[in-house]
C-alpha cells in the first residue's frame, strides 16, 4: 500500500475528536463509553459509504481496511492492523512520542500493534481490554449498524466477546464530530463540488440540450454512461485533474417521460429522453469527499408544474431563511406552512 500521512494533521484531529469526546462525555449519546472502536473489515467494492470509513479518511486521509482503532479515555489511539499499514502509521506514532513531553495535540499517544498471518494477537487483545478497563466499565463505543469481518477485526470481536466486553452505539456522536470539516477537507469539498457542477453543464446539460434540438433518440442509460466517462475521465471537459483521484458517487441518474423514482436507490433505465420534465442526478467524488446535485429541467411542461415547482423552490428559500441556531425546527415547518397559505393557497 502506498500512502503518506502527515502526522501532525493525523494527531490534530485526534485531538480534536478526543477532547470532544471529554467535553461532552456526560452526554447521552456516547452511551456511557469507556473507549470508542472503529471497526473496519474487508475490502468491499460496493460498500463505500460508511461511518467507520469516513472516520478513518477524517483521520488518516486513506481508507484502511480489515483495521482496529480504538481511542481511550487517556488519549491513547490504538491500532490493530497489517504490517504495510503500521509502516504507513510509524512516522505518526514517532511525532506522538515526540510530542508528549511538550503536550502538543493534547497528550495523544499512538500504539501500533502490527499482525502477519502467523502473529499471536493475544497479548495486544490483552491490552487493549485493559485500555478499555482503565476508562471504567468494560463499555466499547461503536459504530454498530458498520458490520465488519475479517482476520483481524473478527479476532478482536471475539476476544472482547470472551473478556465480556459490553457494546454500545456512539454512532449518531461520531457522526457529529465528523461533520466538522478542517481548510483541507473544506478545501477537498469545494473541488468535488466544483467538478460535479461543471460536469452537470457541460456533460449533461449540453448533450441534452443537442438530443432534443436535434429529436435525437437516446436512452437515459446512455446518457449515463456518458456522463460516467467524463467524471472519470476529467481531461474530456478540460479539466486538469489526476483520473486517479476522482470517481462517481454513484451512477448519474437520468428521468423523463412521466416515470420517476424519487429515492435514492435510483437508476437510470433504458427509455428514451422525452421533452416534459427531465430530472438529472449527478455526484462525483474527488479524493474520497463527495458532491452531488440534482436538477430538473422543464422543456415545454404543464403550466401548474411550472407553479408548482416555483412555489417548493420558494418555501425551501422560506424554510432555509427561518433556520438559525436555537430555533425549534418546528417554528420553521411554520413559517412554511403561513408562507403557502398566504401566497399559494389555491394549490
Amino acid at each position: 500500500m502506498s500512502a503518506k500521512i502527515d502526522p501532525s494533521q493525523m494527531l490534530s484531529q485526534l485531538h480534536r475528536i478526543h477532547s470532544q469526546w471529554m467535553k461532552g462525555v456526560a452526554n447521552p449519546l456516547w452511551n456511557n463509553a469507556s473507549v470508542l472502536c472503529i471497526l473496519h473489515g474487508k475490502q468491499e467494492e460496493d460498500v463505500i459509504y460508511r461511518k467507520s470509513i469516513a472516520f478513518q479518511l477524517h483521520v488518516t486521509g486513506y481508507e484502511l481496511p480489515d483495521t482496529v482503532m480504538i481511542l481511550s479515555k487517556k488519549g491513547v489511539f490504538y491500532v490493530l492492523s497489517s504490517a504495510g499499514k503500521c509502516r504507513i502509521l510509524e512516522p505518526v506514532r514517532e511525532a506522538s512520542e515526540k510530542a508528549m513531553p511538550s503536550g502538543t495535540f493534547g497528550g495523544i499517544k499512538v500504539e501500533l500493534f502490527s499482525r502477519s498471518k502467523t502473529t499471536d494477537c493475544s497479548a495486544y487483545h490483552s491490552k487493549m481490554v485493559s485500555s478499555i478497563a482503565e476508562g471504567g466499565e468494560l463499555i466499547m463505543g461503536t459504530i454498530t449498524k458498520d458490520l465488519a469481518n475479517g482476520p483481524i477485526v473478527d479476532g478482536w470481536i471475539e476476544a472482547s466477546r470472551k473478556a465480556g466486553v459490553q457494546t454500545v452505539d456512539v454512532t449518531i456522536a461520531i457522526g457529529i464530530i465528523l461533520a466538522t470539516k478542517d481548510t483541507e477537507e473544506i478545501d477537498l469539498l469545494r473541488k468535488s463540488a466544483a467538478l460535479t457542477s461543471k460536469v452537470m453543464k457541460i456533460a449533461f446539460i449540453e448533450k441534452m440540450e443537442d438530443v432534443i434540438e436535434n429529436d435525437s433518440e437516446v436512452t437515459h442509460f446512455d446518457l449515463s454512461q456518458s456522463v460516467t466517462e467524463v467524471i472519470l475521465s476529467p481531461i474530456k471537459i478540460k479539466l486538469k485533474i489526476d483520473s486517479a483521484d476522482v470517481e462517481t458517487s454513484y451512477h448519474p441518474v437520468v428521468q423523463s417521460g412521466g416515470d420517476y423514482d424519487l429515492k435514492l436507490t435510483a437508476e437510470s433505465n433504458k427509455n428514451i429522453l422525452k421533452p416534459d420534465i427531465i430530472i438529472a442526478s449527478i455526484g462525483a467524488r474527488y479524493r474520497s469527499y463527495c458532491g452531488t446535485i440534482t436538477r430538473s429541467f422543464f422543456v415545454d411542461a404543464p403550466k401548474r408544474i411550472v407553479e408548482i415547482y416555483a412555489a417548493l423552490l420558494q418555501t425551501h428559500s422560506r424554510c432555509a431563511d427561518s433556520l438559525r441556531s436555537g430555533v425549534p425546527l418546528k417554528e420553521v415547518m411554520a413559517a412554511a406552512h403561513n408562507f403557502l397559505k398566504e401566497r399559494y393557497a389555491s394549490l
